[in-house]
């Protein structure tokens, strides 16, 4: 998994679409210094055992195959955000 693409978002039919991580780093542009580094350290902050944490209280079993998905997108877009912010 290499890249999302924020299809939701607003854009013109010609624009390219921005990635999450390139919306993100759009909006980190636009805050202060403290702002940015509460997110930034929020993000770094959210390791897998947090997220397991927070995922177990999922109203829905998940069985192994897609929890560990979830468990590896989180990971791979926190990565991203933290490299490329």
């Amino acid at each position: 998994m290499r890249r999302g693409t924020a299809w939701r978002f607003e854009h013109t039919s010609r624009a390219t679409l921005q990635t999450l991580v390139q919306l993100a780093r759009d909006a980190l542009a636009m805050v202060g210094p403290r702002v940015r580094d509460h997110w930034l350290d929020a993000v770094s902050s959210l390791e897998r055992e947090r997220v397991a944490e927070i995922t177990d209280q999922l109203p829905q079993d998940l069985s192994e195959v897609p929890s560990t998905f979830m468990h590896e997108v989180i990971a791979a877009n926190r990565r991203r955000v933290l490299d490329d912010c």
